[in-house]
């Protein structure tokens, strides 16, 4: 199921793709189904829950909400360090 809407998906990157701004407002009804589509299905699971990307998103968000510029540089910092150890012990 997954990778229907996968095809779906490039499908659709392909056509909007090929339209230019003026014949971008007459797209046909199944080119407008199939965008509709699959932002449903990016939004929510077989089961109707929120998705990973989604959960991802709003925790992303309440982060920012909580944090600063400082914390976001001393966890880059930290990934940094980390990798190199890991580069220099392989």
């Amino acid at each position: 199921m997954l990778f229907y809407f996968q095809v779906l998906k490039i499908m659709f990157k392909k056509i909007v793709a090929e339209k230019t701004e003026s014949e971008f407002n007459n797209i046909t009804e199944e080119e407008r189904l199939m965008a509709k589509n699959n932002q449903n299905n990016r939004n929510r699971n077989n089961d109707g829950n929120m998705t990973v990307e989604e959960a991802g998103g709003k925790a992303g968000q309440a982060t920012s909400a909580n944090h600063d510029r400082e914390f976001y540089e001393e966890i880059g910092r930290k990934g940094g360090e980390a990798r190199a150890r890991k580069r220099n012990n392989n």
